[in-house]
């Protein structure tokens, strides 16, 4: 049972590992409304980030996604994709003006 257990753990490891090395770079871009000063009528979230990949075909829970601040003006920001065994993946965030 327990070679079964570590088998199973090896392997999702690895295809998180995979999934990691597939999105390490990426840009993930959003068009939204913003004011004069750049600043956004809202925020991208994490949950945001999370289904934009989605959509890219990599299913990246929202907990997984940090932010060093909340998105709330236009222009690139960075975001770590970070799974607890320490393993982990930085992708881009574009805003633009919709």
């Amino acid at each position: 049972m327990q070679r079964v257990a570590e088998a199973k753990k090896k392997k999702a490891l690895a295809e998180r590992q995979e999934l990691l090395n597939k999105i390490n770079g990426t840009t993930v871009t959003f068009k939204l409304a913003a004011g004069e000063t750049d600043k956004l009528f809202g925020t991208v979230t994490t949950t945001d980030i999370s289904k934009e990949l989605q959509k890219m075909g990599h299913s990246v829970d929202r907990r997984d996604i940090h932010l060093e601040e909340p998105i709330k003006v236009l222009g690139q920001h960075k975001a770590v994709v970070r799974y607890s065994e320490g393993m982990e993946a930085k992708i881009q965030i574009a805003v633009e003006r919709a």
